[in-house]
């Protein structure tokens, strides 16, 4: 679940990181070139190539390249977040058979953003994919209730630029809320801002991301050209706000739509009386599953979910950092990176787990709060 999604983000990020580095290699080694350029023995392009090199210091030059990756890094996030709607739409389609099941927020905006989504079919993104009479097919199918199918890019469409604000309104037109308030309570985004620095918040870079991304397309003249150290600082943010956005919209999908799903529950040694080797380990059964440390895995306390980590897996006495475990049933001591109460019931996310959705022991769930 929102698996593809935040695979295709990390795989982008990782390119645009791969691309810096080049950047700054090729600077590193011209910078050594010219230094010692008269030293260096003549040869039939020197000249020709101590000229490139000057070329590459240019300001015109750095100017490109700068626009070049913050144009790419805002790409990357609006990408992700287009993404990541469109395939919790096709989770809700897949798991929610009747239209007049999903939340009322999708039943109410479907028909106006369909509506809106014809207007737009001149843009490049839809010319050859999206047509008027796919359209109204579809939505002429929810008119029947049953075998349904969305306009998923009337949701999908957006004209705003993504500000965290214009994030959070993004997703509750699809009936999730409060995303921007999950993403500052992320016990692990909250961890990284505080480490990198005491006067980044929570979307600051994200904010100051978007407005030089605006500079360059309004063709702003004087733009301040950020070097490649903080351009880097800048890919890693975005990459923890990502993770914290995924991570914040999986646990609120599941709690939508946990009913229709088949989430993997880590069995107790014992249910009635939980095996407690600690406040934040827990004693468990693990069959035909591998675990490994930094696993997400989902809590639940009450109607409140949370999201915790795997610190470490012991095994009869012997710490592993990763074991794959076979069918018969294996005692498992799991060490948490949070306390955990004595009822705590813990989940491996689809995320994780991506090839399995069996359940081992299946709960009765009422409405749950959120927590991240």
């Amino acid at each position: 679940m929102l698996h593809n999604s935040f695979k295709s983000y990390m795989e982008a990020s990782k390119s645009l990181k791969y691309y810096l580095n080049e950047i700054q290699s090729l600077r590193n080694v011209s910078n050594e070139f010219l230094k010692n350029a008269s030293s260096v023995p003549e040869f039939d392009i020197k000249d020709i190539l101590v000229s490139k090199l000057k070329n590459h210091r240019d300001t015109r030059f750095k100017q490109f390249e700068y626009s070049s990756i913050i144009i790419s890094m805002y790409g990357n996030l609006e990408r992700y977040i287009e993404d990541a709607l469109a395939e919790i739409l096709d989770l809700y389609s897949k798991n929610i058979k009747i239209y007049n099941d999903l939340p009322e927020v999708i039943i109410d905006n479907h028909f106006k953003l369909s509506a809106e989504l014809i207007k737009n079919l001149d843009l490049p993104k839809y010319i050859n994919k999206i047509s008027v009479n796919s359209i109204i097919a579809n939505m002429n199918s929810c008119l029947d209730n049953g075998n349904y199918k969305l306009n998923i890019e009337a949701f999908t469409h957006h004209t705003a630029n993504f500000r965290i604000d214009t994030i959070d309104n993004y997703f509750s037109n699809i009936g999730i809320k409060g995303i921007k308030n999950s993403v500052q309570e992320d016990v692990y985004f909250k961890k990284y801002c505080l480490s990198v620095d005491e006067e980044v918040t929570s979307f600051s870079i994200l904010k100051e991301l978007t407005n030089r991304r605006n500079e360059i397309a309004h063709g702003a003249e004087n733009i301040e050209i950020l070097d490649l150290d903080i351009l880097n600082d800048y890919i890693e943010y975005m990459d923890e706000l990502v993770l914290a956005i995924n991570t914040s919209l999986i646990i609120k999908v599941i709690a939508l739509i946990f009913d229709e799903m088949n989430l993997l529950k880590l069995k107790l040694l014992s249910e009635k009386s939980p095996i407690v080797f600690g406040s934040s380990v827990r004693g468990c059964f693990v069959k035909n599953k591998k675990l490994k440390n930094g696993m997400k895995i989902l809590l639940k306390n009450g109607n409140v979910y949370s999201i915790s980590k795997i610190g470490n897996v012991r095994i009869e006495e012997k710490d592993f950092e990763e074991y794959e475990f076979e069918e018969n049933l294996t005692e498992v001591s799991i060490k948490f990176d949070r306390n955990l109460k004595t009822l705590t019931q813990m989940f491996i996310l689809p995320s994780e787990n991506p090839d399995s959705y069996e359940e081992l022991n299946k709960c009765e769930y009422e409405k749950s709060t959120i927590i991240v």
